[in-house]
């Protein structure tokens, strides 16, 4: 099998790391009801599986009716439309009343199918360890064998004392930023208008929060997921927001809030054509190599390079672009 290579990039290039060195999905995309659930499936199949959805228990959806919500859920988790097992949950508020029943519930009915818990409004690492104690009983319970990762919502100044304990945590594999209720936890302290661009990305509040959140995930191998673009309908906007998530703060993923926004998200997060050909032949030619330093058309290039380049070859391969077919042959399944 490829993953037993010895020489296998992803073993011989983070093998002295114990960084867990994650890569998801450039687009999230959260969806509150079967109606947007369907749709988003139905977008999901036809772009390959190139976004993750994200089914919403919290802010996104109804709060009248929860049971049927969470039905509807489960039924979109365990269709036949959710061909990828690319379908995340966003959970109740830890201290909502009926946040131990949902979450038991969801565990019950599609714990073995859920790709990943997105946990709001988490205000320290003691309530991290509570849900994750109450989750895992829920998985024994039920004896749902695999481990569901943890988004972890940053909206609140008293989490960030605890943001590298929470990004290490083992089954955390993505810090979230959630732009509206950080804004709203300062108290008036800066303008609603900070919550978009182009403010969002000038006031020095919100590039101190964004500068923590991804260089904490990227410390610790982790994603660093963006906040919305709230005009949804603007797509050019969508995609610059993107860009300069990416380009400039660190970000790797991005949330979309309505099906128009998936496709400048994904774009703005596209390696470079010229960059994804020049990193395939690199590293055939390192792992040919032992992994030993070589040139490149006159250019030095090590391990340190070949880490940097594999992860945008594995980028590449979520965005569903074109890689060269002896890499994918070697490395990827």
């Amino acid at each position: 099998m490829k993953n037993q290579d010895p020489l296998h990039p992803d073993k011989v290039l983070f093998n002295s790391s114990n960084k867990k060195n994650i890569t998801l999905s450039a687009c999230e995309h959260i969806a509150g009801s079967k109606k947007f659930i369907e749709k988003a499936l139905q977008i999901q199949k036809e772009k390959n599986g190139i976004f993750d959805i994200t089914c919403d228990l919290e802010d996104g959806s109804a709060s009248n009716d929860l049971l049927s919500v969470i039905e509807d859920i489960n039924n979109a988790i365990n269709s036949k439309e959710n061909y990828f097992n690319k379908l995340g949950v966003r959970l109740l508020n830890f201290y909502h009343p009926e946040w131990l029943a949902s979450t038991e519930k969801i565990i019950k009915e599609s714990g073995d199918k859920i790709a990943y818990f997105t946990l709001p409004k988490i205000s320290n690492y003691i309530e991290l360890l509570a849900i994750d104690t109450s989750i895992k009983r829920f998985l024994k319970k039920y004896n749902i064998q695999q481990a569901i990762p943890y988004h972890v919502l940053i909206e609140c100044q008293s989490v960030l004392k605890f943001i590298d304990q929470i990004a290490e945590f083992k089954d955390v594999e993505c810090l979230d930023f959630g732009i509206m209720d950080y804004v709203s936890d300062l108290n008036s302290a800066i303008p609603l208008s900070a919550t978009h661009s182009p403010l969002q990305f000038s006031n020095q509040q919100i590039i101190n929060i964004k500068q923590l959140i991804a260089f904490t995930a990227i410390a610790h191998g982790c994603v660093a997921s963006h906040n919305v673009t709230i005009e949804f309908k603007d797509s050019n906007k969508t995609f610059e927001d993107a860009k300069t998530a990416y380009q400039i703060f660190g970000f790797s993923r991005m949330w979309s809030i309505h099906p128009d926004q998936i496709d400048p998200i994904i774009n703005a997060f596209k390696p470079d054509t010229d960059l994804i050909a020049k990193a395939s032949s690199i590293i055939l030619e390192a792992h040919g190599k032992n992994w030993a330093p070589l040139a490149y058309q006159g250019v030095l290039y090590d391990r340190a390079s070949y880490r940097y380049l594999w992860l945008i070859i594995k980028k590449a391969r979520l965005l569903g672009l074109n890689i060269d077919p002896q890499v994918i042959e070697k490395f990827l399944d």
